[in-house]
């Protein structure tokens, strides 16, 4: 989500956010969330729910992704 967004006084300002949801067994050591990764296929159902219905189905969404897919691999800090 994102919007581009002008004060009155003429400054102008993008932002952004990004959804969170619980960490799957992968990164839980790491942090106690993780960012909401949407499944190929599951697009349209994200960005075009046409009832309320389907709006509460979205939680759904949002469950962690499965860590079987995911690799954790170590950084240095700069």
């Amino acid at each position: 989500m994102w919007v581009h967004w002008s004060s009155p006084y003429g400054s102008e300002l993008q932002t952004c956010c990004i959804l969170t949801t619980t960490p799957n067994a992968l990164l839980r050591p790491i942090h106690d969330r993780m960012p909401v990764v949407i499944n190929d296929g599951w697009e349209e159902a994200w960005l075009l729910p046409e009832e309320a219905a389907e709006l509460r189905g979205l939680e759904a969404l949002m469950a962690p992704w499965d860590p079987a897919g995911w690799e954790a691999i170590p950084v240095d800090w700069l």
